[in-house]
């Protein structure tokens, strides 16, 4: 038991370490977001300002929220990309990076266009966010790793009835039978399960194969994301029941 604790101890010390290191290399490369007037593409640094406020760095994450703000947000709360592969199939998943540290930022300016985008694709009949807005109408398909981490900035939020859908969706989710030890990942708008790969799909994006895929991680570490900050908000019951299931 003494070996296992000073393991970890000595783990948490090369990660705080790694981070702080990390940390700095972050603020040594802010000011190249200031010197010009090209918009750069917001995919490649969008989970900066919460790693940022993680790390205590407020006025530094602050700064960049607004610059991203100011350069690479539409009129519609949207953001401007040339979104590919991974970012162009799960198409909201870095403007939820960025929703949930306007809110641990507090700032209004940015969350609250951003979080207007979002929501309006959010199902209010079956709690999952459209994977992709720019989908043709008869594709839009909705997922369990951008409406998870939409369910985590409701909780961020204390918005009680956006999370309890999304945890709603979860659990419809999660309760669809295994194909193989496959786990699907897309439903439609009604909330009927896709267990079918379309034509020039890529498989990973539709179904992942658990325990083999590195994928895994994302779709259910998001899942667990969003269950820790509903138990830590809300309740240590309904979706502990979830947790234990994922």
């Amino acid at each position: 038991m003494q070996g296992e604790i000073e393991k970890n101890h000595d783990l948490k010390g090369i990660c705080e370490d790694a981070a702080s290191k990390a940390g700095a290399w972050m603020l040594t490369h802010l000011k190249d977001f200031h010197r010009t007037e090209t918009v750069r593409d917001p995919m490649k640094y969008y989970k900066w300002p919460l790693a940022l406020a993680k790390r205590g760095k407020d006025a530094e994450a602050v700064r960049l929220l607004k610059w991203i703000a100011q350069q690479c947000m539409t009129p519609s709360g949207d953001l401007v990309s040339e979104r590919s592969g991974f970012h162009k199939e799960f198409y909201t998943y870095a403007n939820l990076w960025l929703v949930l540290a306007a809110i641990k930022l507090g700032e209004k300016e940015f969350l609250e266009p951003s979080l207007d985008f979002l929501l309006h694709w959010h199902n209010e009949q079956t709690g999952g966010l459209i994977t992709n807005p720019i989908a043709d109408t008869e594709n839009m398909t909705e997922d369990p790793l951008s409406t998870s981490f939409l369910g985590w900035a409701a909780c961020e939020l204390k918005d009680t009835q956006r999370a309890n859908r999304v945890l709603a969706y979860l659990m419809h989710w999660i309760d669809q039978p295994l194909d193989d030890d496959r786990l699907w990942l897309r439903t439609s708008r009604d909330g009927t399960l896709i267990n079918h790969l379309p034509e020039h799909a890529d498989p990973s994006t539709y179904v992942i194969e658990m325990g083999e895929r590195n994928e895994s991680y994302y779709f259910l570490g998001s899942a667990c994301f969003f269950l820790a900050s509903y138990i830590r908000v809300f309740d240590k019951g309904a979706a502990a029941v979830l947790a234990d299931k994922i």
